[in-house]
């Protein structure tokens, strides 16, 4: 299995696009830390460009490996499927860590002096949600492009994949930061406030799970992360404590990753053993 590995990260480091991807994500994140001054803070969309390379490039060379017919080969000389499988879905991890290090230090590093603004444990375990929101697309990935041959239809499905659960996450956001009421003005000319409850609020069950749906959807956890790390690099903006809510959310947003890590890798895992490889 060693050897597979050591071939494995040959492929992707003499990929040429794997350098571009590399290339381009540091160039977003030294943008996205050029952006943080006395008119404006970081936006989500530097954090979206990671999660769109991982998966853009893990499909590109898993497709370009089974195209070639390089699986079919490792079977041939004895290699298990299940060990295929298990290979470049190490390998995809590891990249997409690497590329997490990469866009990380290109927008921190400019901003070390923010860092010790934000709550030792809150930082730690904010860092430790994103690598697992990257790795949970990175597995996303795999499984997809393993378990289906043709590199084109494997390609666009992922780039599906990940455009709809970002639009679901978006979809869920704005569902739950609809208000419960609205103000309004009386006929006097009176400030009401809560005068008129919101017809589009979601509450009771209906609220629960969205609220579930949203902390585990990888592209709600990017919204909510950014959300909550933006007000630190808001000049003149002094966040005196983590809200309950905020905490619960970094508490539970790598659970609801590493649960879906392990049900998405496990099924890839299965399904591929399964699956004939021409």
């Amino acid at each position: 299995m060693m050897k597979l590995l050591r071939a494995g990260f040959r492929r992707y480091f003499k990929n040429i696009f794997t350098w571009i991807t590399f290339a381009i994500i540091f160039l977003v994140g030294c943008i996205g830390a050029a952006e943080v001054g006395p008119h404006s803070s970081p936006d989500d969309i530097y954090l979206l460009s990671l999660v769109i390379g991982i998966p853009a490039m893990i499909t590109l060379c898993i497709g370009m490996e089974i195209g070639s017919g390089a699986v079919r080969n490792k079977i041939v000389k004895g290699y298990r499927k299940g060990q295929i499988f298990l290979c470049e879905l190490i390998m995809a991890l590891t990249i997409a860590f690497v590329m997490f290090v990469i866009t990380g230090a290109s927008f921190i590093l400019p901003n070390l002096p923010i860092l010790k603004l934000i709550p030792f444990e809150v930082l730690f375990k904010i860092v430790i949600g994103l690598i697992l929101m990257d790795l949970c697309v990175a597995v996303i990935a795999v499984t997809v492009s393993c378990l289906i041959h043709n590199r084109a239809i494997s390609a666009v499905l992922s780039l599906v994949l990940i455009i709809g659960i970002l639009f679901v996450g978006y979809y869920l956001n704005d569902q739950l930061n609809n208000p419960e009421f609205f103000d309004a003005y009386s006929s006097d000319g009176t400030w009401i406030q809560n005068a008129h409850r919101n017809p589009n609020y979601v509450d009771g069950t209906q609220r629960v799970i969205y609220e579930i749906l949203y902390d585990a959807n990888p592209m709600g956890q990017m919204i909510e992360y950014s959300e909550i790390l933006s007000p630190y690099f808001t000049p003149h903006y002094v966040k005196l404590e983590t809200p309950k809510e905020e905490m619960d959310f970094i508490n539970s947003a790598p659970l609801y990753s590493l649960g879906i890590i392990l049900i998405v890798s496990s099924a890839g895992y299965i399904l591929f053993r399964k699956k004939n490889v021409k």
